[in-house]
């Protein structure tokens, strides 16, 4: 009886049970778990992360939950309490869809509209907190969440590694935290760091959006093992170079062709550049296919900016936010119906096949096994692969089979139609007999790639 009072008296924050009923469990952590919770007067749902205090720390369960009170912002998950009871925090905050390793995992697929906007969501979020004197310093897929009441809002999540540089404290920070893939050089060098390990961080996730891969060490590495790979390299990683070469020789190849009379080649060449293109519309398809090879490039330029191991070169998150991949990607106007952006703003920039994860159906894993095709897919694939429609076919299938959990994703176009994808406003299909008005987005950005 006396232990009972003895622990209730330490308790200083409301009786979780007394207000929520817990629901299914949503992840696991290294200090805690999340569960699906239900306010009891009004029903609405939320999302609950359980710690305990001996494991965890009592101190840096309440220095987060600090923290994250402060941070009101669309792109930052909101919290909505800290519960306790004896030993067991529960830190409330609103419940999300799914997280961006999720889609990583199951759809790896962005159209450029939808590339763009998620990257920016990130951005203004990291922008916030930076703005609000917090690092968060555990910035990976993870803890990026979709949100919102469309579940297509990126929020940032768990700053339980967050630090806030508050008046006359130090600027610097020296501490290892993280996860080490994600972690930045000068970090590991112990050299001190402030936000700038944020945006490494992020680099590393726009990386895998694009590469399906990290960019040092690999996956099958001891975190101590990954650390070291990523203060051994000096260079920028080998797949982005090689990917912003091939880009550059397509771009040439295109810049050649002759827009008159092409040869067989060639044509073949840039028809296949950007799927759904008619032969008829040729010197569209061209324009398009160096549109849409120009906007791969300043993506890769983008990716390169934030992974420059010199902080001093490093992109922060203003010049993020003004770089050639993000600036003047204007919303839909009628007048743009027949403009070169608003028909690559519907083009895929990023179709990988969905990594095969442990929740794939018994009877997948049986006609796998049967048709004796070794799984090698998805996160651990840096490119394209071919099987593009069969694997659209068996992401529509999982979909159906589990509906909460996917995202809505681009179509297959139809035969001689371009790619469409319809959760994205202004999507369009562009007659072939139709020229692009003359467009001053990608005017530039050609300009700059074909030197």
């Amino acid at each position: 009886m006396g232990a009972c009072v003895s622990a209730r008296a330490q308790e200083e924050f409301p009786s979780f049970h007394s207000s929520y009923t817990f629901g299914a469990q949503l992840g696991k952590g290294s200090f805690g778990s999340v569960f699906l919770a239900e306010k009891k007067i009004t029903g609405e749902a939320h999302a609950v992360k359980v710690q305990k205090g001996r494991e965890a720390g009592d101190d840096n369960i309440k220095y987060e939950a600090t923290l994250w009170q402060q941070l009101h912002h669309t792109n930052c998950v909101r919290f909505i309490g800290l519960f306790q009871e004896a030993d067991v925090f529960f830190a409330v905050m609103e419940q999300c869809h799914c997280s961006l390793w999720h889609r990583l995992v199951d759809a790896p697929k962005w159209s450029v509209t939808e590339l763009i906007w998620d990257i920016k969501q990130m951005l203004k979020g990291i922008q916030y907190m930076h703005l609000s004197q917090i690092v968060h310093r555990d910035i990976k897929p993870k803890n990026i969440l979709y949100g919102g009441p469309d579940s297509k809002t990126l929020k940032i999540a768990d700053f339980g590694l967050a630090h806030h540089f508050g008046e006359g404290a130090s600027k610097t920070l020296v501490n290892i935290c993280g996860t080490a893939a994600y972690m930045a050089p000068e970090m590991l060098a112990g050299k001190g760091y402030t936000y700038s390990v944020d945006m490494w961080s992020f680099g590393v996730v726009c990386y895998m959006i694009l590469l399906g891969r990290v960019p040092f060490g690999r996956y099958d590495m001891t975190s101590a093992e990954m650390k070291q790979a990523i203060l051994e390299v000096e260079e920028e990683p080998r797949r982005l170079t090689h990917l912003s070469e091939q880009l550059q020789t397509k771009l040439e190849l295109i810049n050649r062709a002759s827009s008159d009379e092409p040869d067989a080649e060639e044509r073949a060449m840039i028809l296949g550049a950007v799927p759904g293109q008619h032969a008829e519309g040729f010197r569209r398809a061209r324009m398009s296919a160096r549109a849409l090879i120009t906007k791969r490039l300043a993506a890769v330029d983008f990716v390169r900016e934030l992974l420059h191991r010199d902080v001093e070169q490093r992109s922060n998150v203003y010049q993020a936010l003004n770089s050639d991949f993000l600036s003047n990607h204007h919303d839909d106007n009628p007048l743009f119906v027949y403009s070169l952006t608003a028909f690559v703003k519907s083009l895929m920039i990023v179709t990988r096949k969905p990594y095969r994860s442990e929740e794939d159906s018994i009877e997948e894993q049986r006609k796998a096994e049967a048709k004796a095709i070794p799984v090698e897919i998805g996160l651990r694939r840096g490119l394209p692969e071919p099987g593009f429609e069969e694997a659209c076919q068996n992401l529509r299938r999982r979909q159906l089979q589990a509906p909460g959990r996917m995202l809505p994703q681009a179509q297959l176009p139809p035969p001689g139609q371009p790619a469409e994808v319809p959760t994205s406003p202004g999507s369009r299909v562009v007659s072939p007999h139709l020229e692009f008005m003359d467009d001053l987005h990608y005017r530039p950005l050609i300009q700059k790639y074909s030197k």
